[in-house]
């Protein structure tokens, strides 16, 4: 089986299909170079357990088999495996897809399908379809109808789980890439220029607009009573910034306070002078 194509998902398992762990390409992390992301993440396993010859020997093998005979010596691992290993492979395959254009655009022609790596028997990183199965069956050729009836009972899946999460990465990198190609090309039609003239032409019009909607508010009356608790009273404004303040207030609709000297006495017929005036939106 290569792949399996449904309507919502995509099912593949052996080295040939391009989803595989083992299918052959060549990729790097910029320290060493790999042809699987099998020999990938058995380099990160051979790093994390300090083991630099077993490192060596999985960098210089050239086949699967080389590689499965090395397994043994990385298999001692911690619990600081555990934490990493899903983040591991989806290191390595986002670093296969992205290095080659090939594979990375049928990755990201499969869009929303669900990609499920059909393993007979990896519940980790696979479906374990055999599981399905009652026990004691044997040869079992995978039928992707019985799979889907019972997929509350897969395996994790993680190769598929991580394959689409890199897919998506790439889309919304593909998306962005779109986006500025196309304002590259608008920029071009139209020169930034013409592009300012016209939203100043834009925010212009705004502007009457908003002027005409806007009521139109009278200047502070200084001769004006001042009303205190329901009493008018005359007021005395010689500051010039209180003026101003008080003109700026009563354009814009603000709350306006008066701060008046502590020796003023409020009475009727008695003017305030006003110290200082402060206003707040």
């Amino acid at each position: 089986m290569n792949v399996i194509d449904t309507e919502t998902h995509l099912f593949f398992y052996d080295k040939t299909s391009p989803f595989s762990n083992l299918f052959e390409t060549a990729f790097s992390d910029r320290t060493y170079k790999y042809w699987c992301v099998e020999q990938y993440i058995m380099a990160q396993k051979a790093i994390l357990l300090n083991k630099p010859n077993i490192l060596k020997r999985i960098l210089r093998a050239i086949n699967i088999d080389e590689l499965y005979r090395l397994r043994v010596y990385i298999s001692d691992l911690s619990r600081d495996w555990e934490t990493q290993k899903e983040s591991v492979l989806r290191r390595g395959i986002q670093l296969k897809f992205e290095q080659n254009a090939d594979i990375k655009k049928y990755l990201i022609s499969t869009d929303k399908k669900i990609l499920v790596f059909a393993s007979p028997n990896d519940d980790e990183y696979g479906i374990a379809y055999e599981n399905l199965y009652p026990p004691k069956t044997r040869n079992i050729l995978f039928d992707p109808k019985y799979a889907l009836a019972r997929e509350r009972e897969w395996g994790r899946n993680l190769l598929g789980m991580n394959l689409m999460i890199v897919r998506n990465k790439f889309i919304i990198e593909q998306n962005q890439e779109l986006i500025v190609r196309q304002n590259r090309q608008l920029l071009e039609a139209f020169p930034v220029k013409h592009l300012i003239a016209r939203n100043k032409s834009i925010m212009d019009r705004n502007l009457e607009l908003i002027e005409k909607l806007q009521p139109r508010a009278q200047p502070f009356d200084y001769k004006r009573p001042l009303l205190v608790e329901d009493r008018a009273l005359p007021l005395i404004v010689e500051d010039r910034v209180a003026k101003q303040s008080l003109d700026d207030a009563f354009i814009q609709p603000k709350s306006v306070r008066f701060t008046v000297s502590e020796a003023a006495h409020v009475s009727p017929g008695k003017p305030i002078k006003i110290e200082r005036v402060s206003t707040k939106l």
